[in-house]
């Protein structure tokens, strides 16, 4: 079987190589077809980890429908469903006969906890503004509409409902992006999730109960496998941080979450993470905590680098689950990087002053972490072990590394 990974670029490519050797160990084909010439120069055709990736410029196209008509796979699997190229995408492989699979690369933590809107009203506030969608325009216009259009017109053809579909990805792209209109040209023949929570939310907007499984998150095995064979050694941890635990000291780990690269999300600059990692570090350095600071994947590493000094230690690529297990507390906003930390038994703490007030408290509410008031509050460290259990029932809900192994069988059925 042809199997075509379907991604907007290909920095997420490590969603797709969790399942990549064993695909190809079973015998199927495996590359990813991407468009990532969208966002700038990038390869026709290259090895990424070791699979094959294609952007669209390989087939002397600017039409998604067409470079899926020239690979002819037999699966596509999608990171996305909810955006405007997803639906050239969808609408491009139920013309051609392919089957699509929607594969979650994120939790989507949508449910009571945000019954307040609070969520909505800080994405409304990021991706709404004036100057992300002028930022934007220039690719919509030449780019993602056309691709949307000409996908209709290859298929069942230009309708009603085609305006007012692309005018809420206009006017209100961070509602579009949760709650899209006329969903049903989005859905995928599968829709693979996490957990009951995000079962829930593709129930929500529409996807037929049918369609959708619960098969855990495939990030987890890895992690699942070593805390039940209990292989956490410290001698994986990076030589800096290794040395000081051998003398030692104790670390906080700050989880970031690429704020300021999001254009400013919540207002949130460089100049204003640089100030709050300073400030976290200099109160931690008063519990006699130095600061461990996981940069997201999509981070200035560079800019991050600015705020290091003797009591902060960046890192990037290095295993997330190693810094979490080995740390004090972690330190986090909304990163699905929580239930991480939720599944290794970490005190977590999220901050409430400043910029960070306004970013969504949902973890707080379902009891996960703990509101962080002032800084100059004393650090709690107490876990609120029932309110985890529920966490966990519900938000991740698988609890046993089969989630590789439960994604493939749904590919190839």
């Amino acid at each position: 079987m042809k199997i075509a990974y379907f991604d907007y670029w290909t920095k997420g490519i490590a969603n797709f190589e969790i399942l990549d050797a064993e695909l190809r160990a079973r015998g199927h084909q495996t590359l990813l077809l991407h468009f990532g010439s969208w966002r700038g120069p990038c390869a026709p055709e290259e090895q990424v980890r070791g699979i094959l990736c294609r952007d669209i410029t390989y087939y002397k196209t600017h039409f998604i429908y067409e470079m899926l008509r020239r690979e002819r796979p037999d699966v596509v699997i999608s990171l996305n469903t909810t955006y405007l190229p997803d639906r050239a995408m969808v609408l491009a492989c139920r013309t051609l006969g392919i089957k699509t699979v929607f594969m979650m690369h994120g939790n989507r933590i949508w449910d009571d906890a945000e019954s307040d809107g609070q969520y909505m009203n800080s994405l409304e506030k990021s991706l709404n503004s004036k100057f992300r969608k002028v930022l934007k325009a220039p690719k919509y216009l030449y780019q993602v509409i056309p691709n949307y259009l000409y996908s209709l017109k290859r298929g069942a053809g230009l309708s009603w409902r085609t305006l007012p579909v692309i005018f809420q990805y206009i006017k209100n792209p961070a509602r579009a992006s949760y709650f899209p209109t006329d969903a049903a040209e989005l859905f995928h023949d599968k829709c693979l999730v996490y957990s009951n929570c995000e079962a829930k939310y593709y129930l929500q907007i529409g996807y037929p109960n049918a369609k959708i499984k619960v098969t855990g998150s495939p990030k987890h095995d890895p992690l699942l496998k070593r805390l039940r064979d209990k292989t956490f050694k410290s001698s994986r941890l990076p030589v800096a941080l290794r040395e000081k635990l051998e003398r030692g000291e104790r670390y906080v780990l700050i989880l970031d979450e690429a704020l300021p690269e999001t254009l400013g999300f919540a207002g949130w600059t460089n100049e204003y993470r640089h100030d709050y990692i300073q400030s976290l570090s200099e109160r931690f350095l008063k519990e006699k905590l130095f600061v461990v600071i996981k940069a997201h994947p999509t981070s200035n590493l560079k800019v991050l680098q600015q705020a290091t000094n003797e009591n902060v230690l960046l890192y990037q690529t290095e295993d997330l689950n190693d810094l979490i297990y080995f740390s004090e507390l972690c330190v986090v906003h909304s990163s699905t990087t929580v239930a991480n930390c939720v599944l290794i038994g970490k005190p977590i703490l999220q901050p409430r002053w400043g910029r960070s007030e306004a970013l969504p408290t949902a973890y707080i509410k379902l009891g996960v972490s703990q509101a962080w008031l002032k800084l100059s509050d004393p650090i709690a460290f107490a876990i609120d072990e029932a309110k985890r259990q529920a966490f966990k029932l519900h938000y991740i809900t698988v609890l046993e590394p089969v989630a590789v192994q439960n994604i493939i069988h749904e590919i190839e059925t």
